[in-house]
């Protein structure tokens, strides 16, 4: 999945020691590259670039000018403002996880809509077991008296 249009040009990489206590600079376009542990796909990232493209200008007064979901990697071309590259890499496994949130709330969702006894009884077997061990823990705190 591709949304925007790729800024070509040189790319220097920047490693992230340098990058923890850098600024960015306005009128540079910069290309952050995110490795993931699996592929994302195309809904999710759909998620994903939409947040960024909301957020981003909001927190941060950038703009996002490409993004592309790949094989294992997330690509993000970037256009800099001034703002500390570290805010910026603490932000964005907030982002990252909210996507998964999501992704995972649609995942019960379809589980359950497509199958309303299984959620049922999933919710009753979670219950008994509550239960259980609610009645378990007051027998256990029951004081036993010896019988003459």
């Amino acid at each position: 999945m591709k949304v925007g249009r790729r800024v070509e040009g040189k790319r220097i990489p920047m490693p992230v020691s340098y990058l923890v206590n850098a600024e960015s600079v306005k009128g540079h376009v910069y290309e952050v590259l995110i490795k993931v542990n699996k592929k994302v796909d195309d809904r999710s990232a759909s998620k994903i670039a939409s947040t960024i493209a909301y957020e981003l200008p909001r927190r941060f007064n950038a703009e996002l000018l490409y993004f592309e979901n790949k094989d294992n990697y997330i690509v993000m071309d970037i256009s800099g403002s001034p703002f500390a590259w570290s805010a910026f890499l603490a932000w964005l496994p907030e982002i990252l996880m909210l996507a998964g949130f999501i992704v995972l709330t649609i995942s019960v969702f379809l589980i359950v809509s497509s199958n309303p006894w299984l959620a049922f009884a999933t919710l009753m077997g979670m219950m008994m077991l509550y239960f259980g061990y609610y009645m378990l823990k007051k027998r256990e705190e029951a004081v036993r008296v010896p019988v003459e």
